[in-house]
C-alpha cells in the first residue's frame, strides 16, 4: 500500500462513520482469523524455512515496527493479538495460534511495543486527538500524520522506503 493509498483508504474509512464511533473502531492487524503480521511482513516463500531467514525477518520486524508504530498513534482501539509484542509468527489457521512464546521472545520487538504504548498512554493527542494528514509522498514513501488535542500534539511520520530520507513536515503552525 502506497502512503497516498493508505492516506485515501483511511480517509474513506473516516468518512463512513461519526468521529465517536471512528475514535473507537478496532485496530487490529493480525488475530486468531489468519497469518500473524509479522509473518505476513516478513519476505519470501510461505513457509517456515523462508520466514526463519535472518535477513527476511530483520525486513519483516522492520515493517512491524511501523506497522505498530501507525497502529499506536492511529485513532481506535488498538488490539495487539497475543504474542505479536514479542515476535510470535505463524502462518494460517492453525499456525496462527502457536502458543505464547514464554522462554523465546524478541526484546526488540517487545521495546518497539511498550515505547508505543507508553506514548499512546503520556500523550493525549495519541489517544483521543483529532487526526490531519501531513505528508503522503509515494516517490519517497514518506508518511506522517498529526494527532492534536486541546492541550497536546503528537506528529507520526514512516519510512516505507529502503533508504535513509530527510523529511520536512508542514505542520501548519507556522
Amino acid at each position: 500500500l502506497t502512503p497516498t493509498a493508505f492516506v485515501n483508504a483511511m480517509e474513506s474509512v473516516q468518512e463512513d462513520y461519526p468521529r465517536p464511533a471512528f475514535d473507537a473502531l478496532l485496530n487490529l492487524v493480525d488475530s486468531h482469523d489468519g497469518a500473524r503480521i509479522l509473518w505476513t511482513l516478513t519476505p519470501g516463500a510461505d513457509n517456515e524455512e523462508a520466514k526463519s531467514d535472518p535477513a527476511a525477518r530483520a525486513a519483516g520486524v522492520r515493517d512491524l515496527a511501523m506497522v505498530a508504530a501507525i497502529q499506536l498513534s492511529f485513532p481506535g482501539m488498538a488490539s495487539i493479538y497475543y504474542g505479536t509484542e514479542v515476535g510470535l509468527t505463524g502462518h494460517d489457521d492453525p499456525d496462527d495460534r502457536r502458543p505464547y512464546p514464554w522462554d523465546d521472545q524478541d526484546e526488540q520487538i517487545r521495546a518497539l511495543y511498550r515505547t508505543y504504548a507508553r506514548a499512546r498512554a503520556e500523550h493525549p493527542a495519541l489517544a483521543t486527538g483529532d487526526l490531519r494528514f501531513l505528508v503522503a509522498d509515494d516517490a519517497r514513501g514518506t508518511l506522517a500524520y498529526l494527532r492534536r488535542a486541546p492541550d497536546d500534539a503528537a506528529v507520526t511520520a514512516v519510512n516505507t522506503g529502503a533508504a535513509d530520507v530527510e523529511l520536512r513536515i508542514p505542520t501548519g503552525d507556522g
